[in-house]
């Protein structure tokens, strides 16, 4: 779906990465930009804004187990795959049928 670009929601979105300590989100950077510029988003950043008013605001998902068994991870790269997929769940983004499997493996 198409969203229109509005400075408020670009505000309110980006205040919800913050607050969920994502602000170095590339999502949130995004947003930042669209703020800084109080310019709407052009060519494919269009679809990129409406992506991100359509998973809705970051955060909704409680991914504290997640992050638990990343700092309990004995390596570093599973510490850093379970960081990545709870971003993703935290920006509100489906995990593929693999990435939950694989997930479920490190858990």
């Amino acid at each position: 779906m198409h969203h229109d670009f509005d400075i408020a929601t670009a505000k309110e979105f980006l205040s919800a990465y913050e607050s969920e300590g994502m602000g170095a989100d590339r999502n949130a950077g995004f947003l930042r930009s669209l703020i800084l510029s109080n310019r709407p988003p052009r060519g494919g950043g269009i679809g990129w804004y409406s992506d991100i008013i359509d998973r809705g605001k970051p955060g909704t998902t409680d991914v504290s187990h997640i992050l638990a068994a990343a700092d309990a991870a004995p390596r570093e790269e599973d510490a850093a795959t379970l960081r990545d997929f709870a971003n993703r769940l935290r920006r509100n983004e489906r995990l593929s049928e693999r990435q939950d499997a694989f997930l479920a493996g490190l858990l």
